[in-house]
């Protein structure tokens, strides 16, 4: 059975690895296809269109966008845009000023630790994944990692207003796109409440990350599928990968062709 991973990262947004490199690593695991879905950016879709070219791999074209909701901030993972649709074009690169506006703002939080200055000529590697704020403290050394990054900034009142989910929702379905509601349980401990799922519902969202590495129990992946089926939502599944950035493994959890909705992907397929 084909094994699937629909959700990773390269570092066109905040992996370490190039299409080349990634695509190699989803050759070692045996995946037989993949959606590339970068934080608010499209930039490694030529890229990775290169890299399958000639391979047997099937890959569907994505990108996750943040958005918010009662103070309070859920990815979703959209697949099959049109990639010339300029409302959603602009959209992504909205949602991409608000992450860049955060970045100024943190800085500006802890000067004079730190000078806006310095950090406005400082040029962020790419292939150290992250952002660009969390790797200027690094090298600042005012910071080791991630956890640093937030006990540093806890206090910062600034905020990243993301546009609500409905309107993202709305934007991608005029460019022909399915949108998901990224890996639920990493909103809500335990599993992300009917309640809540049934916001996203009644919103547009065309399906559910089931299968992600923030389940934590068979239980929360069943209810998921379950509240899928019984309301006639898509399935998908992914790892979350970063390329080592974080903690998480390219294929995990194990998700086969079977246990997503595929049908309606086949349309998406890069070719």
């Amino acid at each position: 059975m084909m094994k699937v991973d629909m959700h990773m990262h390269s570092y066109h947004s905040d992996g370490v690895l190039d299409c080349k490199q990634l695509l190699q690593e989803i050759q070692e695991k045996e995946i037989g296809l993949f959606s590339l879905t970068d934080h608010e950016t499209i930039s490694g879709l030529d890229e990775m269109k290169e890299a399958v070219r000639g391979t047997d791999i099937l890959y569907i074209p994505g990108v996750e966008l943040a958005s918010r909701y009662e103070n309070r901030e859920y990815h979703l993972t959209i697949y099959g845009y049109d990639e010339k649709n300029q409302a959603f074009l602009n959209l992504i690169e909205e949602i991409s000023a608000i992450r860049k506006k955060f970045d100024i703002d943190v800085i500006t939080f802890l000067e004079p630790k730190v000078s806006l200055e310095d950090f406005k000529t400082y040029e962020d590697d790419p292939y150290k994944g992250g952002w660009p704020s969390l790797n200027y403290l690094i090298m600042k050394g005012l910071i080791n990692n991630i956890s640093d990054y937030f006990k540093l900034t806890e206090n910062c009142t600034a905020e990243m207003k993301f546009p609500n989910p409905k309107c993202i929702i709305d934007i991608a379905h005029q460019a022909g796109a399915a949108v998901f509601l990224a890996h639920p349980s990493s909103n809500q401990k335990g599993g992300l409440s009917d309640g809540r799922l049934d916001y996203f519902r009644e919103a547009g969202i065309d399906g559910l990350e089931c299968y992600s590495p923030y389940c934590f129990s068979q239980d929360e992946i069943d209810r998921y599928v379950s509240y899928c089926k019984k309301h006639n939502l898509k399935i998908s599944g992914g790892s979350d990968y970063h390329g080592g950035f974080v903690n998480r493994t390219l294929g995990y959890p194990h998700v086969t062709i079977e246990e997503i909705s595929y049908d309606y992907l086949k349309q998406f397929i890069y070719k």
